[in-house]
Parts: C-alpha cells; sequence; structure tokens
C-alpha cells in the first residue's frame, strides 16, 4: 500500500475519506543543515528537475524545500478504488520534445497508454448560454472546429504558420504573432465574419480548455501557440493535449524518476514563510520558525493573480 497524502478526498456510498494513498508521498532527509549553495522551494516537476540539475551536474549543495507532504506539485497520481488516478496534469505527447526527452531518459516511454473517454468518445454534448444541452455530432464538431479554426488564425492574411513559425521558441524571427498579442480569443471572434453565433460559441468552448478560462480571459496568442504546436490543426492540438498519458505508476512514477537523480537535502511540510536578501545571500524562513542561509535561492511557485 501507497502511503495517504495529506490531499486528496474520496467519495462513495459508504462514506468519504479524506487523503489519498500515493508514492508521490516523501520523508524529509533526516538531517537538514543550517546553511546550502542553493534553496529549492517547491518539489513540482520545475522544482525537481531544477535540484536534479544543481546537485548532480553543477555538484552543489541544494535543499529541496515543499510545503506539501508529496513531489510533484500540482501533477500526483492517486490509488483509490483499484485504479491510478490523475489529479493534475495528465497528457503528455513525443511532439512535446521537452518532456518527452525526460520520458526517455527513464525509459517511461514505454509506457504510454491513451485516455479511452479522449481517444474515442461515444458521447458529445453542447450546451450553448441558457439552451437546454443537446448532442452534437463528433465528426460535425471536428469539421466545423477545423473550418473555423483555418480563419480565426488567419489575421490580415498572414495564416498560422506565418504568424507563429516557431511554436517552440516562439520569440525566434520572424514573430509577426506579436502585433495581435493585445488580442483575447473573444476579441477575435467578435472581429470573425462568415459563422454563426452557436458555431463561435462551440468554437470558444474548445478554445477555452487551452488557459482553463474563458475566450475573454484567454489571449489570441495563447490560443496560436496551441494550435500552432499541434500542427497547425484542431485535431492535432486534441491529440497533443488530450489522449496519452503514463501507466505504470503515472506522473508520479515521472515524478520519483527525476528525484532519485537528485544528490541533496529534502524538507516537506515546510510551508516558506519569507524570504529575505541577507550580506551573505539569501535566508529562508519557515512558518514553524526554521531558517535556513543560502547563496541562492530557486523559487518555482506558480504565480497567482489575487486580483479577483
Amino acid at each position: 500500500m501507497a502511503p495517504p497524502s495529506n490531499e486528496g478526498f474520496l467519495w462513495t456510498p459508504h462514506g468519504s475519506t479524506s487523503g489519498l494513498e500515493t508514492d508521490a508521498v516523501q520523508e524529509s532527509s533526516p538531517v537538514i543543515h543550517d546553511s546550502y549553495d542553493v534553496v529549492v522551494i517547491g518539489a513540482g516537476f520545475t522544482g525537481l528537475i531544477a535540484a536534479r540539475e544543481l546537485s548532480q551536474r553543477h555538484d552543489l549543495k541544494v535543499l529541496l524545500l515543499e510545503a506539501r507532504d508529496r513531489i510533484g506539485g500540482r501533477t500526483w497520481t492517486a490509488r483509490a478504488l483499484g485504479e491510478e488516478l490523475e489529479m493534475g496534469g495528465t497528457w503528455v505527447h513525443w511532439a512535446q520534445p521537452h518532456l518527452y526527452s525526460e520520458l526517455r531518459r527513464y525509459g517511461l516511454h514505454i509506457n504510454l497508454k491513451t485516455s479511452a473517454g479522449t481517444a474515442a468518445p461515444t458521447k458529445q454534448m453542447f450546451k450553448q448560454g441558457k439552451a437546454t444541452p443537446c448532442e452534437i455530432s463528433i465528426e460535425e464538431t471536428g469539421d466545423i472546429l477545423e473550418r473555423i479554426a483555418q480563419s480565426f488564425f488567419t489575421i490580415d492574411g498572414s495564416s498560422s504558420r506565418e504568424l507563429m513559425p516557431y511554436p517552440h521558441d516562439p520569440f525566434k524571427r520572424p514573430a509577426l504573432w506579436m502585433k495581435y498579442d493585445h488580442l483575447s480569443v473573444q476579441d477575435r471572434l467578435d472581429n470573425l465574419r462568415g459563422f454563426s453565433s452557436w458555431e463561435k460559441d462551440l468554437f470558444e468552448s474548445n478554445t477555452s480548455t487551452f488557459g482553463s478560462a474563458p475566450g475573454k480571459d484567454i489571449a489570441f496568442t495563447e490560443a496560436l501557440r496551441w494550435y500552432a504546436l499541434g500542427g497547425h490543426n484542431m485535431k492535432g492540438v486534441f491529440e497533443l493535449a488530450g489522449v496519452y498519458k503514463i501507466g505504470n505508476g503515472g506522473m508520479t512514477s515521472f515524478a520519483r524518476a527525476v528525484l532519485g537523480d537528485y544528490t541533496g537535502h529534502m524538507l516537506f511540510g515546510a510551508t516558506v514563510k519569507e524570504v529575505a536578501q541577507t550580506k551573505l545571500g539569501v535566508r529562508v524562513t519557515t512558518r514553524l520558525g526554521q531558517e535556513i542561509n543560502a547563496k541562492y535561492v530557486v523559487s518555482t511557485i506558480p504565480l497567482y493573480d489575487h486580483s479577483s
């Protein structure tokens, strides 16, 4: 049995469970020093890779500091009901060069499998505004999305390939997309002609998955980058971001593989209270009052917009 995390809930007809079993739970190092070359804050994938590289490739004295009791950040795999359940980031693809090279490094690419619901959907529903949800043809939807996308991602005569020819390095010149970075997905749809409001809403509902937000809150250029990364077609985008996932341990097996190459110390359950500059470097203080000095700090904490 895997140890339970402090996170996750399971509801069944027999009751609820707080804290899901996962191989992502880790123990802190038995000894934590007062000072390090580098403190890496956050044991998500960014923090894990940073800690691995700094400790292994550069032979630095590193402390990996994490507020949770586990690795993986917003991407982890729970065990429940006899299944491996992805609790965050799920899908991977060989068209993601940096990620896929890491999967091959650890031999995890051989564990790829498809998500049945996205690989072979059997039914699709759509609800426009306050209208009653209705079933729509999967094939017809695909045709509509591709048709709109061709017009949506072409501006002033420039196609998506001309606007963003290097989606893995979008700032490489030419970068004609910069001219339209002020537009949202909704702005672009409002200016699009030749499509019904129903078709536009259908398209917006699909592109909203690119940024997990309504079209008014997603940049047109963000949607453009997804489209370009998917081979400049919607079918490619959906395959890239919603079909293949890791079996035999899930995303947590990936995180554990990276952690296995890390040679420094680890401290879990340590929420950072303050990071302060000192004459000799940086001092990190946790909510439990622990003080750790370092020459450098790498913070991988995600940025959030608290304006709303």
